[in-house]
């Protein structure tokens, strides 16, 4: 448009006013018409003329390419809150945690406040092995604006941790909407403890606002109470090691041994246990009797020892190896693939100069696969459909040369509408 207003300005002698707008516009019309004459002079200069804008848009498209993300996170009205509690909180302590949670927020329910929309309902588990809350909004819409808001309170929490995000629309387990999942594994667990600290503090220095949520935990501190096996003991009571931990599986949550399954109904896990009311404490089942293939009747202390030690609250296995997963969801304002590359590029070489990846692997899964298998798929998927397209072109025309016209242009479209999207 602005080309076509100076050639009609460069003809129009008139108007006075606009003669230095006139002489731009005929300068650049010669210069436009000798460009054109030597792009398509010979031969030479008609490929390189194709091969240079060619060149020049490739560079442009990556280098302006937006970085990638998985799938849409939507607008569900839905919070859900991790909490990540202390080693060895007590049912009583997890009790009040949810009371004083409940009334952190009671200002919220029902009406906005302090600039956070409205909190029109909301729950609380406290469980042995997770504890979460959740929340919905008054306003369907703005669910995702209370997510500072329990970030806020879950860190008032004296020793607490942990993440708060919207539950998206493709999310079909808990916390991993967005979550990059960076696997550590190894053999040697007080390693991997190190090792996943580390990433912890580094990505949460490359990544502001990341939340990261590390699975099981990165303290040994929970209580934990062992029955170690006397092996000389059990061979004399005719027993194995795999016979010792079915018997104590039966006295503790007891065993499957089968199914029971009734025609038209439902199957039946079949589980046998010792007694109803279960074993409350360690001591307890170390003085419980258990039988041998002899037919004789022995306590479990006549062929084990009981230690009391630390550990973590969850045994962990990737590929047989002890694994420690740290979850890491990039703020909405970082693109999956962007998040990504830092992790890859920033955090992991910081890990491996400080000497600390023998024996360890690092992986990234979850959302991090999902999203690299998508790229490799598309990538492939892109070069048969320009052939495919191509072909086509070709069978219309009749001719080989034609369709290439077509299809080199593309890439000068392409890297004009990359150049809009940064530019906006």
């Amino acid at each position: 448009m602005l080309t076509e207003k100076l050639f009609r300005l460069s003809g129009d002698r008139t108007t006075e006013r606009f003669a230095v707008l006139g002489r731009i516009g005929g300068r650049l019309e010669e210069a436009m018409m000798k460009f054109v004459h030597l792009a398509v002079k010979n031969r030479f200069t008609r490929i390189t003329t194709v091969s240079s804008l060619t060149f020049f848009a490739v560079v442009v498209t990556l280098l302006m390419i937006p970085k990638m993300e998985y799938l849409p996170q939507g607008n569900r009205n839905l919070v859900i809150n991790l909490l990540i509690p202390p080693p060895g909180l007590s049912y009583e302590e997890k009790n009040y945690i949810g009371k004083k949670f409940f009334q952190s927020v009671e200002p919220h329910m029902n009406k906005d406040y302090n600039g956070y929309p409205g909190i029109k309902n909301m729950f609380y588990v406290g469980a042995e092995q997770i504890m979460l809350s959740g929340a919905i909004s008054t306003h369907e819409q703005r669910a995702g604006e209370l997510v500072p808001l329990f970030m806020q309170k879950i860190n008032d929490i004296p020793g607490m941790f942990g993440v708060s995000s919207q539950a998206g629309i493709f999310q079909t387990s808990l916390g991993r909407g967005r979550a990059i999942e960076v696997d550590i594994s190894g053999n040697d667990l007080n390693q991997l403890i190190g090792v996943a600290g580390t990433m912890f503090g580094i990505i949460t220095n490359e990544i502001h606002e990341a939340q990261i949520r590390p699975l099981p935990s990165l303290e040994l501190l929970f209580p934990e109470a062992r029955l170690l096996p006397g092996r000389d003991r059990l061979k004399a009571a005719g027993l194995t090691s795999d016979d010792f931990g079915v018997a104590v599986d039966v006295l503790m949550d007891g065993r499957k041994i089968g199914e029971f399954k009734e025609e038209g109904r439902k199957k039946i896990d079949m589980v046998m246990k010792a007694r109803q009311e279960g074993i409350s404490t360690p001591e307890e089942l170390y003085d419980t009797m258990i039988s041998t293939p002899q037919g004789r009747v022995i306590p479990v202390s006549s062929v084990s020892a009981l230690e009391r030690t630390t550990g973590i609250t969850e045994i962990r296995h990737l590929e047989r190896n002890r694994t420690i997963t740290l979850q890491v969801t990039p703020p909405f304002s970082m693109p999956i693939e962007e998040a990504m590359g830092i992790i890859n590029n920033k955090v992991i070489p910081v890990v491996k100069n400080q000497g600390m990846m023998q024996g360890v692997n690092i992986r990234l899964s979850g959302v991090a696969d999902k999203l690299t298998e998508t790229r490799k798929a598309l990538q492939w998927n892109l070069i048969l459909a320009a052939l495919i397209t191509y072909l086509l072109m070709a069978a219309l025309y009749e001719n080989f040369i034609y369709p290439l016209i077509i299809m080199f242009s593309v890439p000068l479209a392409g890297a004009g509408g990359f150049i809009g999207l940064t530019a906006a």
